[in-house]
């Protein structure tokens, strides 16, 4: 989880998209742009890592075309370096 927030000192909106990145960092199945918008990446360049077949595409229960969130934090880890990427899992 991330760290400790005031609800109190937001405004709707701000409550709103907090809420939605919460969800978003839960999931283990996750749409590219909420990808993009939970990691400091473009959509563009996670589209760009599905066409190139680095990422591999999963169809949700829910019918919408999601990727692995652990598997892209891997893939950036390794493309990127730990340093530069923080999130996922260390490899042994």
């Amino acid at each position: 989880m991330g760290e400790a927030v005031d609800a109190t000192e937001l405004n709707t909106d701000e409550l709103l998209a907090r809420m939605r990145q919460d969800e978003a960092e839960d999931q283990e199945l996750i749409t590219p742009v909420d990808y993009a918008h939970i990691r400091p990446i473009t959509s563009q360049l996670v589209y760009y890592a599905i066409r190139t077949h680095k990422l591999s595409v999963i169809t949700c229960p829910c019918g919408r075309k999601c990727i692995d969130k652990a598997a892209a934090d891997k893939y950036y880890r390794t493309a990127r370096g730990a340093t530069a990427w923080p999130w996922g899992k260390e490899d042994e």
